[in-house]
Parts: C-alpha cells; structure tokens; sequence
C-alpha cells in the first residue's frame, strides 16, 4: 500500500508532505521552480487528489506525485 498525503505544508523555503502513516517529507522548494516563483497566497491554494497520491495547484499549473517524491523525484 502505497502512503497517502493528507496534509501540505508550503513556506519560503520547503515543501512539507504529512503521509497517513505519519511520515513527512520535506523537499526544498527550490526543486519547483513554479512554486518558489509564487506568491505565498498561491502556494497556500493546493489541492490534495481524492486519491491521495497527487498534489495540485490549480492556479500555477503544478502537479506533484506523492509517490514520485517519495523516490526523490519531482
């Protein structure tokens, strides 16, 4: 079973991903030129798949997959 997102967390420097299994993964945002380029207000407005498995962004366009992360891939 794969883990599943249930919380993100964006501030200036990382992006935080809370997994159900109580694990979190914290990436630097730099690896996402989109969301380092945003407004805080637009990094705030991400969505969480019904899945779980993905995180979106509508208004930058960004999707992230929460397996490819795991990885250590973007």
């Amino acid at each position: 079973m794969n883990p599943l997102a249930t919380r993100v967390l964006v501030d200036d420097s990382s992006l935080t991903v809370i997994l159900q299994d109580g694990r979190e993964l914290q990436v630097p945002l730099a690896r996402f030129p989109r969301l380092a380029r945003a407004s805080v207000a637009q990094r705030q407005c991400v969505r969480i798949s019904k899945s779980g498995r993905a995180l979106h962004w509508d208004e930058l366009d960004e999707d992230i997959d929460v397996d490819e992360l795991l990885r250590g891939r973007d």
